[in-house]
């Protein structure tokens, strides 16, 4: 299974919390458990550019996608 890029133009500009989510939902989705760090990384990059409020959104995202992935049954789990 390779690996699919994400291209920044399909996120949506988060503008409020159902946006997070979608992000977050849509990060997982491509990316299942690297999203966090693919988060993370986006996060520390805004951060080194002097960048709070994007890096403070950046860390919501991640805060939802650990949810989500949280949320999400296992290969052993069973689902009924």
């Amino acid at each position: 299974m390779g690996r699919r890029k994400v291209d920044q133009r399909e996120l949506p500009a988060p503008t409020g919390e159902s946006e997070i989510w979608k992000i977050a939902a849509l990060l997982v989705d491509r990316l299942k458990i690297r999203a966090p760090v693919y988060a993370a990384r986006r996060g520390e990059n805004a951060r080194r550019n002097g960048d709070d409020a994007t890096r403070r959104i950046w860390m919501r995202i991640n805060a939802a996608i650990e949810e989500l992935l949280k949320a999400a049954p296992s290969e052993n789990d069973t689902v009924h």
